[in-house]
């Protein structure tokens, strides 16, 4: 039963220290629970029987159960939309990297705009992603400048192992889907 899977006052601690208490529902658009109305029927339990405050965080755009709006309406007093701006986090992540092979840090500057494009150009807006490809390519980084090879190249190694690694994550619905996402990126 849905309504008793939390048994939750609204309030913590106790005297002095006794606090009101706030539950925060986080991706809520990927919530294992198969039906979302049931979910916002134990949320709407929460505020209008205990009232325990909640906030519930969500992409709605990923969220496709057509009761969803209807819910909303009646259990959601305030919504606010919030947006990143991932340039400005590009920038503080390049500029803040903590290199492990010198002169890496100082690569990732002077392509910066490169990065940002392969990030735009996936379509995913994935910083965890962006990081783990920052951190892999350090590795080619690092043997590319302890080999005799020239250098010349390692902007467009950098762009297209980035593309790669975003491709990858793309779940695939089908070859031609992934042909035009091949596509996008390397035009």
């Amino acid at each position: 039963d849905i309504f008793r899977f939390m048994d939750i006052q609204n309030t913590i601690g106790a005297d002095d220290n006794k606090r009101k208490f706030v539950i925060v529902f986080d991706d809520l658009e990927r919530c294992g629970i198969a039906c979302k109305k049931d979910l916002l029927g134990a949320i709407n339990n929460f505020i209008e029987n205990r009232q325990i405050k909640v906030i519930i965080i969500a992409d709605e755009e990923k969220i496709s159960e057509t009761d969803y709006d209807e819910y909303k309406e009646k259990l959601i007093s305030r919504t606010l939309c919030m947006g990143a701006d991932y340039e400005s986090i590009i920038e503080n992540i390049v500029l803040n990297y903590k290199e492990v092979s010198n002169g890496y840090q100082s690569f990732l500057v002077e392509n910066t705009s490169l990065l940002k494009s392969v990030f735009f150009e996936s379509g995913t807006f994935n910083i965890r992603t962006l990081k783990s490809i920052l951190a892999d390519f350090e590795r080619v980084y690092t043997a590319w400048k302890e080999s005799d090879v020239a250098t010349d190249y390692m902007e467009c190694a950098l762009y297209t192992f980035g593309a790669e690694v975003y491709l990858s994550k793309v779940p695939k619905k089908d070859e031609e889907s992934s042909e035009k996402q091949n596509f996008a990126f390397f035009t």
